[in-house]
């Protein structure tokens, strides 16, 4: 996933369950890679972000780069022990060159200025 770009994740549930007329949804995120570009894998702590919508939303460079767990889980509430999860991981990664910012000098690639003027 490009960080300079929202992720979206969407959740398609089928669920017929007698014991409880509500569903409760949630996601969670962890950090499992400090490093961003080689996977050292981590025990996850805190999650970096938490949801109870049963689609996954991130805007852009939320996230930092580097590698993340996400763990979605749906249970009936009110009723203990029922409940499914799932899991999957992503690599937050810079966006390609020819897409990012860049920037450049009026004019052309280099300019002359003579020494000890002041250029704003």
């Amino acid at each position: 996933m490009k960080r300079s770009e929202p992720i979206r994740i969407e959740t398609d549930i089928d669920v017929d369950c007698e014991a409880s007329k509500s569903t409760g949804f949630g996601w969670k995120i962890f950090e499992i890679s400090k490093n961003p570009v080689i996977y050292r894998a981590a025990e996850p702590s805190e999650p970096v972000l938490v949801s109870n919508q049963p689609d996954l939303y991130v805007p852009a460079i939320r996230l930092n780069f580097g590698f993340y767990k996400c763990v979605f889980i749906v249970f009936m509430e009110g009723v203990e022990g029922v409940s499914g999860e799932a899991v999957a991981y992503i690599h937050v990664v810079a966006t390609d060159t020819k897409d990012s910012l860049q920037a450049f000098v009026d004019g052309g690639p280099r300019k002359r200025y003579k020494f000890g003027r002041n250029v704003s």
